[in-house]
């Protein structure tokens, strides 16, 4: 499985790389740093004048601590803690079984940098996907509602996700009824998202966004990928949106599915050509993660052909998709899987669908299946299945 890292931009960002930094492997936090104690720990982490890899190395201890005195600890350093550490505590904390905000205020979130806003986002995004308390969703609920009234975010649709798109698929697995309203609101001050027309495949709304969301699909000055996004979230009730939704998605299959990346792409790395052709592919694989939502028969059928494709990208989009949304029928194809792919695609499947544990434990080892639930918990879909997980997680 090609585990291919996220975009170059998002990555280059300062604010990542420090995150990275103190980033523990999968299963265990990093041994810290020597520090006395928790409370110097806590000032080291706080203390503006040391480097920030010393105060990434406290952070380390801290979340090294015995649960009871992390959480607390935590909880003060999202508070307090400049924005680079509080989102970088707040990703720490939001791994936690059942995480609770308690009197915790974000309410500086919204003046946070766009890199920092992206982290404390992703990390609730990966927690919704499976399962999200009040607290997390309502910070999502808070940057688009800031968003709507201020009407300066961005939201150009680069080759990494933005806050809103972020923001807005939070919702889409465990909003309320009141969200629609809300999601139909933002569509209006920012139709160029993604996340937004995502969110929305799931969640009803009503005939003025339908009819915006015909004038981006059928305006061709759009981006393909923003053109299928919304087209997708109106898919199911016309059928001229369904046809080119499904049409896009099966022309993009046809043409990358029966070769490797490697075979498609020969001369990358030396030839510029091959490179631009690369990169226009890498933008459209983007499309795939569209059949996550979208609410047709057809994206069963596009999946379900192409989890043994050749190409490695599409082959890892397509297995993820089908766990999480059809497992009956993932578990009948798990037996033609190679080992470690099986592993991780059944703990993806048992997070989702924890009465699947049992039958998933008779496929592999129960000790693997458990460390790959652990470091899926942990790091999410990006961070278990690289490129394809980024793309399932926020097309």
């Amino acid at each position: 499985m090609i585990r291919t890292r996220t975009s170059s931009t998002w990555l280059a960002s300062a604010t990542f790389i420090l995150l990275a930094l103190w980033s523990p492997p999968a299963g265990k936090c990093q041994d810290p740093v020597q520090e006395p104690n928790p409370n110097e720990s806590m000032a080291r982490a706080m203390d503006t004048r040391l480097t920030m890899r010393e105060r990434m190395n406290a952070l380390s201890s801290i979340c090294a601590l015995p649960t009871e005195g992390r959480t607390h600890r935590l909880r003060v350093l999202i508070r307090d803690a400049d924005e680079t550490v509080a989102a970088a505590a707040f990703a720490v904390f939001v791994q936690e079984r059942d995480p609770d905000l308690g009197d915790t205020s974000l309410q500086r979130f919204g003046s946070w940098s766009e890199g920092n806003q992206r982290i404390v986002l992703q990390s609730i995004l990966d927690k919704a996907t499976q399962r999200a308390s009040s607290g997390l969703l309502s910070i999502s609920r808070g940057l688009l509602r800031e968003c709507i009234s201020s009407k300066r975010c961005r939201c150009e649709s680069l080759s990494e996700p933005n806050p809103i798109d972020l923001a807005a698929l939070a919702l889409a697995y465990h909003g309320e009824h009141s969200d629609a309203t809300l999601l139909e609101q933002a569509v209006r001050d920012y139709p160029g998202s993604h996340g937004i027309w995502l969110a929305l495949t799931r969640l009803q709304h009503n005939k003025s966004t339908r009819k915006l969301a015909e004038n981006v699909y059928r305006n061709q000055e759009n981006s393909r990928v923003l053109r299928i996004c919304a087209a997708a979230s109106i898919a199911s009730k016309d059928e001229e949106a369904a046809m080119y939704v499904s049409g896009a998605i099966q022309g993009f299959l046809e043409t990358y599915s029966g070769k490797s990346v490697g075979e498609s792409f020969p001369t990358l790395g030396v030839d510029r050509g091959t490179a631009k052709l690369y990169y226009e592919y890498r933008t459209e694989l983007r499309v795939l993660g569209v059949l996550r939502f979208l609410d047709l028969p057809m994206a069963q059928k596009m999946v379900f052909e192409h989890i043994q494709s050749r190409n490695e990208h599409i082959r890892t989009i397509t297995r993820l998709i089908a766990a999480m949304r059809w497992p009956k029928r993932f578990l009948m194809e798990a037996p033609k899987l190679g080992m470690k792919d099986k592993v991780d695609l059944l703990a993806v499947l048992v997070v989702y669908y924890p009465s699947f544990e049992q039958r998933a434990r008779t496929a592999v080892s129960a000790e693997e299946l458990q460390r790959s639930i652990h470091a899926l918990r942990e790091t999410g879909l990006r961070g278990l299945f690289g490129l394809a997980g980024a793309i399932v997680s926020c097309p």
